[in-house]
């Protein structure tokens, strides 16, 4: 019994020594790979602090709680409108807070200074891809149930890694969280 065992173990030990060799020859590629492809969802999750004023997140997403907001050059009523919003939940990002003010980015980038009560912390996003398709499932398997546009906005009840679920009228379903803004990369609620 102990000659076979041993037998077996020659045998056994340099195909487990082969089996190991080859996992480590494919983890390091694939590390690197997922490094540089999670490397900016990282930094942007990483890259949070606390504002001074509320004690939330900074960034963090909210929307438009009304139909009409100015955007301004800096935190008061004598600072210049730069840009007048025309949409009712509109995603926007918190990037700074100032006592009752917020700086603010939209979607495209655009920054400003917003009045907090014109501010509201649901959830919403802004399709960014020219098309998507809106799916029954949080898979590419999922059956398309309809297709969104550029610039819909879509209410965020949920989302995982890689896939949010929306409500857009009466629709719902799963899209991918890559083809929306208004989400951080990495956040799941």
């Amino acid at each position: 019994m102990n000659h076979k065992f041993k037998k077996m173990l020659k045998i056994l030990i340099p195909i487990i020594f082969l089996s190991f060799s080859y996992c480590y020859r494919l983890f390091i590629p694939l590390a690197i790979i997922n490094f540089i492809f999670f490397s900016e969802s990282f930094a942007e999750n990483l890259e949070t602090t606390v504002g001074k004023e509320t004690g939330l997140d900074i960034p963090r997403y909210v929307s438009l709680k009304v139909t009409e907001a100015n955007m301004r050059r800096g935190p008061s009523l004598e600072h210049k409108i730069d840009w007048v919003y025309k949409r009712k939940n509109l995603p926007m990002r918190i990037i700074g807070e100032f006592g009752h003010w917020r700086h603010v980015e939209d979607f495209q980038g655009q920054r400003g200074w917003m009045y907090k009560s014109l501010l509201s912390g649901k959830r919403f996003s802004i399709v960014i891809k020219e098309e998507t398709l809106l799916r029954n499932k949080n898979n590419s398997d999922g059956l398309g149930k309809a297709i969104l546009k550029k610039n819909v906005i879509v209410k965020a009840k949920k989302c995982d890694i890689f896939w949010c679920f929306i409500e857009v009228e009466k629709l719902r379903g799963w899209v991918l969280k890559s083809d929306i803004w208004g989400i951080k990369k990495l956040e799941t609620f």
